[in-house]
């Protein structure tokens, strides 16, 4: 543990808070760490102000990630933020700093919703703090959501509970043009995704979580169709059907995402083939699958068939077993991957020695096998692997 606690010096933290979007401060703070003896400091503030620049696709983004995580093992969140009523912080800096706050707003009554919504105010006054986590009440919800300081926010996580106003429409009338990471954790039909696609405030749009929704092709199709949909460089769904699948591999909407994570669904199989037979995604970096049943078969033509520079590859609890862990171990077009992440799968000692004795992943920084039976023999041949030479990180709990 290092022992970071970012409690920065009252003068630099107030031109931090007033310029939240400005990494110049925040640099100038680095440089006085290192004459003040706090290099861990800064070197944490310099390397996320990097990582915020990068993409998957850069080898440079893997080897700060890895050392970014040996820093915060010591990190104590800066004691100076404001205790505020319903009001928590995020405790992964960004930027050297905190920068994501929990609003709990459970009012029900439009008078006291009006008064609690200012709190919003008072975490942009005196924090940089720009990516807001809202938990409320439909009341609450919406009279924050109609306050200007909105337009400040650039990441909005909304969990709103069950009432007569739906996620997208509360959205609708909010001024949210600095938006450019949305994710809607509540329950959204086709009538709210058609409510973001002709939101004029998403414009600046990059990144759309959706996560309690099963989505199908009607509603695929209006994501798609969006003014906003080909500045998109990060997707998230949880659930979704395989033609709404089919209707994203397919489109030419997203050419610019980077990054695409898929989760909690059992009736898409072929997943990885529609997939492998896109060339829809050109920049696509990342690809996450989780809790999604895959054929070790699927698993072998999509690591032989697949177009994408991939860089990141996360496969957890899709059954692969030693099949599908030997596919990847076999096929010539792993050999771009930098971290791998197979939790889950039942993955015994014979699919670790045939990841072991790959010639094609020597490029892995981070190897991630978590919650599969290796026993002592396939962490022996982990350990007696000489293909291993960039591993950084190797997590097997």
């Amino acid at each position: 543990s290092i022992g970071l606690t970012m409690k920065p010096h009252p003068g630099f933290w107030q031109d931090i808070v007033a310029n939240p979007d400005d990494d110049t401060p925040r640099l100038i703070y680095a440089d006085w760490l290192d004459d003040h003896d706090e290099p861990e400091q800064a070197e944490l503030i310099r390397l996320q102000c990097e990582l915020a620049t990068l993409t998957p696709a850069s080898d440079r983004y893997f080897q700060l990630q890895a050392r970014e995580s040996e820093l915060l093992l010591g990190y104590t969140l800066n004691s100076d933020l404001p205790l505020l009523r319903g009001v928590s912080y995020g405790e992964h800096p960004a930027r050297g700093f905190a920068n994501q706050a929990m609003l709990h707003l459970t009012t029900v009554q439009s008078s006291q919703a009006f008064a609690e919504a200012e709190v919003l105010s008072e975490v942009l006054r005196q924090t940089p703090v720009r990516d807001i986590h809202l938990s409320a009440s439909v009341v609450a919800a919406r009279n924050l959501l109609q306050r200007p300081e909105c337009k400040e926010l650039h990441g909005l996580t909304l969990s709103v509970s069950q009432g007569q106003s739906r996620p997208g429409e509360l959205l609708r009338d909010a001024d949210l043009l600095g938006l450019r990471s949305l994710t809607l954790d509540s329950r959204v039909g086709e009538a709210d995704i058609q409510d973001l696609a002709n939101n004029p405030s998403l414009l600046n749009l990059e990144s759309l979580g959706i996560t309690r929704y099963g989505i199908g092709r009607k509603a695929m199709r209006s994501l798609l169709d969006a003014p906003w949909a080909p500045r998109l460089r990060r997707l998230r769904l949880y659930g979704f059907t395989p033609t709404a699948m089919r209707a994203l591999c397919e489109s030419r909407s997203l050419s610019s995402l980077h990054t695409l994570f898929l989760s909690d669904t059992f009736r898409c199989p072929d997943l990885l083939d529609l997939l492998s037979a896109s060339r829809s995604l050109p920049n696509l970096a990342s690809l996450s699958a989780h809790r999604i049943p895959l054929d070790p078969l699927s698993v072998r033509r999509f690591a032989t068939r697949h177009a994408f520079d991939l860089r990141e590859l996360s496969l957890w609890k899709c059954g692969l077993g030693d099949e599908g862990a030997e596919a990847l171990a076999e096929s010539e077009s792993t050999s771009s991957l930098r971290h791998l992440l197979l939790c889950t799968n039942g993955i015994s000692p014979r699919g670790v020695a045939a990841l072991a004795q790959s010639p094609h992943l020597g490029g892995i920084r981070e190897l991630t096998l978590s919650y599969n039976p290796l026993c002592t023999e396939g962490l022996q041949s982990l350990s007696e692997s000489s293909n291993w030479s960039n591993l950084l990180q190797l997590r097997l709990l």
